[in-house]
């Protein structure tokens, strides 16, 4: 799979994500920190996130899983 297929299919699921407004648990590569809140924007390296109200930029890079509790994208 080339890179760009992989960010296609990661702009994908997040963009569904976002357009449904859905509650997510994002985990952070560093100690494993669960982060609760809905994703409100992205770019090719980074997540805008509304936690509690509040808007947290986040590097892709810093995110080692993206929990949605049900079926974001059907193959």
């Amino acid at each position: 799979m080339s890179d760009l297929a992989g960010f296609e299919l990661q702009n994908s699921i997040i963009n569904n994500i976002i357009k449904e407004e859905r509650f997510v648990t994002v985990y952070t590569t560093k100690k494993g920190v669960p982060i609760r809140c809905k994703i409100t924007g992205n770019d090719k390296f980074t997540l805008l996130l509304d936690v509690e109200g509040k808007q947290q930029l986040v590097f892709k890079s810093g995110i080692s899983t993206i929990l949605a509790g049900k079926q974001v994208i059907n193959f």
